[in-house]
């Protein structure tokens, strides 16, 4: 069959019949996801809006075929097709030769067919066009294989495509001796060729992020003034690494950027794939999402890394104090647009073992009232409509950040559990559900556009060293913050 989800089409009929519209109880279930509190009510417009296409058909329908249409011209669009017909859309249809919905279809298509039989799809009608002299069918052909191998890249790169490649290398090839082909197609031909070549000769990301060595060591070996002065506290072993924060002569501003910098190299490995379908929370997440999962193990670890060292020091004033520095910390990350920091930092800020102590209340008047500019913008009132406006301003300036992975997770799985992959039509036949496919784009497409790998930070190596070596050492589990919160304040007078 076209796509192997079909093998399991007896059990996908029962399970998809009206259960994104039907379910009450899922419609009022809040959920968690890696610390995001999704209220489902959030999604009520999508949820009424597919009410009403139970009581009103706002869709034309045949066999293989669901068409809807919006806009002040009605243009249709593609709700729901066989592979087939989403195919033959692809290559005919206006509503594909816009960027968006062609992007969407390349970006989402592993969810229901493999690289290597979607090529072969493309094959077949290439050489039906050579049969029936349709020049233009071939040209349009040739030229949605060059979008997928300039805007998805990623799936050509790597052993796992080594067949996807060597078959597309194998289709240039064959048809290039072809004389029946038009000169037209011909170049087209080998520019495919040339594109292919340098995507295959691209430098494959290693999942497991930027080479530490390199992200450790800059280029220019030479050790500056500046990096003596802070080499002198890093490395002095009678501190602890409380101690060593709170020394005036780290500035936040300058462990804001390092940290930023961390996380710039990890945000920047991960590929679209890794988002689809909540890969990184089932089974397989680590394989099937490893840059994602990375920067959702680091998130959590900076979180309670922020909470220990509160935690460790060992009197009051030294407590507040280093609160007092992880607000500015915070403050400057959010200036330097390293949003997923301002919310990693707050996360430990506010743990349950530092809350209890209510350090927040022995702020300074400065302090506080950054503390609840920073709060305000983590909040998730108006579903982060806070955080939302701030990355949508800065897209809107050319300006890019490293957001917070939370908020998008949210987005993904309010979709994955209100709308399903598949539709049922009234003959029974399951079609693909495009539309779907286009939102979950669209959310992917909005969350690494936002990011941009140009930040302008210094490298303070002992200072880099000193963070790195601080996060891969934290260890602390919720329960180990919490009993040196006790050692702090009992649980019987909390």
């Amino acid at each position: 069959m076209a796509f192997s989800a079909l093998k399991k089409v007896g059990s996908l009929k029962k399970s998809l019949k009206r259960r994104r519209t039907r379910d009450e109880s899922l419609r009022k279930t809040l959920r968690t996801v890696k610390g995001v509190e999704i209220d489902l009510s959030l999604f009520r417009d999508q949820i009424e809006a597919a009410d009403e296409e139970e009581k009103v058909p706002s869709f034309r329908e045949s066999v293989t075929i669901r068409l809807s249409w919006r806009g002040v011209d009605q243009q249709e669009y593609t709700r729901a097709a066989t592979i087939d017909r989403l195919l033959d859309r692809v290559l005919t249809s206006q509503e594909f030769k816009e960027g968006p919905s062609l992007d969407a279809f390349f970006l989402t298509y592993q969810i229901y067919v493999e690289g290597v039989h979607l090529l072969q799809l493309f094959m077949q009608r290439f050489d039906e066009g050579v049969h029936t002299e349709q020049t233009e069918l071939q040209v349009r052909i040739l030229k949605v294989l060059q979008f997928w191998l300039d805007t998805h890249n990623e799936d050509f790169r790597g052993i796992d495509s080594r067949d996807l490649v060597d078959k597309m290398f194998i289709f240039i090839k064959t048809r290039q001796k072809d004389p029946q082909l038009d000169e037209r197609v011909k170049n087209q031909l080998l520019l495919i060729g040339k594109l292919l070549t340098h995507v295959e000769n691209l430098e494959e990301p290693d999942c497991k992020g930027e080479d530490e060595e390199n992200l450790l060591v800059d280029a220019d070996t030479t050790t500056t003034e500046r990096e003596k002065q802070i080499q002198k506290r890093t490395e002095d072993h009678s501190l602890k690494p409380w101690e060593v924060l709170l020394d005036p002569v780290l500035s936040p501003m300058e462990i804001a950027g390092q940290l930023t910098q961390f996380e710039v190299n990890m945000f920047r490995k991960i590929e679209p794939m890794e988002l689809l379908g909540v890969a990184w929370s089932r089974e397989g997440k680590e394989i099937n999402s490893p840059n994602v999962r990375r920067l959702i193990e680091h998130f959590n670890r900076t979180s309670r890394w922020v909470a220990g060292i509160i935690l460790e020091a060992d009197m009051p004033e030294y407590r507040e104090k280093m609160l007092q520095k992880f607000v500015d910390i915070a403050s400057c990350c959010k200036e330097l647009n390293n949003y997923n920091a301002v919310f990693e930092i707050l996360a430990g800020i506010n743990s349950v073992a530092v809350h209890r102590l209510k350090l927040l209340q022995t702020l300074p008047k400065q302090s506080a009232l950054e503390y609840k500019k920073l709060h305000s913008f983590i909040k998730s009132e108006g579903n982060y409509a806070t955080y939302r406006s701030s990355v949508s301003e800065r897209a809107q300036q050319g300006v890019g950040c490293v957001p917070f992975l939370g908020v998008s997770f949210g987005d993904l799985r309010g979709i994955e559990m209100t709308m399903n992959d598949f539709e049922e039509t009234s003959s029974g036949k399951m079609l693909i559900n495009f539309k779907k496919q286009v939102r979950v784009a669209e959310i992917i497409r909005d969350l690494l556009g936002s990011f941009s790998p140009d930040f302008k930070i210094e490298c303070l190596r002992p200072l880099r060293l000193f963070i790195h070596e601080e996060l891969n050492k934290t260890k602390h589990t919720d329960d180990q913050l919490w009993s040196l919160s006790c050692k702090i304040k009992p649980s019987s007078i909390a």
